[in-house]
């Protein structure tokens, strides 16, 4: 299950340091597309991305599961920790997953700190 966390974060990532706004929004998981329209999380995408993005390195430093979501009990969840140098500052991410009900990991959220 780990190996399959971290390849479906960092498969969602490439489309996201790409700046393909547009396709890392189609591939979030259901929930989030009934929460975030296409137009919001092009301006949150935009707004990260602006002074170029640019990954000098990423590795995984932490995993969580949960077995159920907060309102979705029957939806099973992960979160990932990237420690990362992004244009050369050190920078944390966080890439969330939900298990959508055909049994594939999607990815729910993504912040910087």
């Amino acid at each position: 299950l780990k190996q399959e966390l971290i390849t479906t974060a960092q498969k969602w990532m490439q489309l996201w340091d790409d700046k393909k706004c547009k396709e890392s929004y189609a591939e979030l998981t259901s929930i989030s597309k009934e929460n975030v329209t296409q137009q919001l999380w092009g301006e949150y995408c935009t707004a990260i991305q602006k002074e170029g993005w640019k990954v000098d390195s990423r590795e995984v430093i932490a995993i969580a599961t949960t077995a159920s979501l907060p309102g979705y009990p029957e939806r099973a969840g992960a979160s990932l920790r990237f420690q990362s140098i992004i244009n050369k500052n050190p920078i944390l991410e966080f890439v969330s997953l939900t298990l959508e009900k055909d049994g594939t990991w999607t990815v729910s959220n993504y912040r910087i700190f």
